[in-house]
């Protein structure tokens, strides 16, 4: 949808473009890879920085409980760098599961690039499906989003389109055909008629 601002047509002698008015937008193509990428690493930077925030919050909290030499030693030995680390994939797993269900399939990420995945609105199965293909992605550095989106597309399990995809299909011309009331009756009865000989011809069997 077109964003004008219409102070600057307040003066009667300007008028307001015909192609503004256009109420049915142009579909736009698929989105390119690198606003793709870009979007996974906007994701990966916001989770990597939340969670070693979290982790390095929890850890200045347990520090403050040990009041002894010996437990402050002990503490000091537990590797939280290593616990975060394996905590990684679960955690981008959840955050991209919830964003995509919740928020029709786009993280914040996508968001920022003006995109999001195509799929069924709060819909399970999509929403594990592409948090997986979304975790592994940012596991793998980017690599196998090569080889593994275009086989995802070929699934039709969905893919990546323009952020504002539902108003543009929401908002195109659907042609209906009308509805022939006296055709359907006549099928109806016509139905109803060899029904009624059915069961006529079985009473008399």
């Amino acid at each position: 949808m077109t964003e004008i601002d219409l102070f600057d047509y307040t003066n009667v002698k300007k008028k307001i473009p015909s192609s503004v008015l256009d109420h049915t937008p142009v579909h736009k193509g698929e989105i390119p890879s690198w606003k793709i990428v870009t979007a996974y690493f906007f994701d990966f930077m916001g989770i990597s920085t939340i969670t070693i925030m979290v982790a390095g919050f929890i850890k200045i909290s347990f520090t403050t409980f040990m009041v002894t030499s010996s437990l402050q030693n002990a503490f000091e030995k537990i590797p939280f760098t290593t616990l975060t680390v394996n905590f990684l994939p679960l955690i981008f797993m959840s955050y991209f599961f919830f964003s995509f269900f919740f928020n029709q399939g786009q993280s914040w990420g996508m968001s920022a690039m003006k995109s999001r995945i195509k799929m069924q609105e709060m819909n399970f199965r999509s929403s594990l499906l592409w948090a997986m293909f979304s975790s592994v992605v940012m596991m793998t550095g980017g690599l196998s989003f090569l080889f593994t989106y275009n086989w995802m597309q070929k699934k039709n399990w969905g893919g990546f389109k323009e952020q504002d995809h539902l108003y543009t299909e929401l908002t195109q011309d659907k042609f209906y055909s009308p509805v022939n009331l006296l055709e359907m009756t006549h099928t109806a009865n016509k139905s109803q008629a060899v029904e009624a000989n059915e069961d006529s011809y079985s009473q008399a069997a």
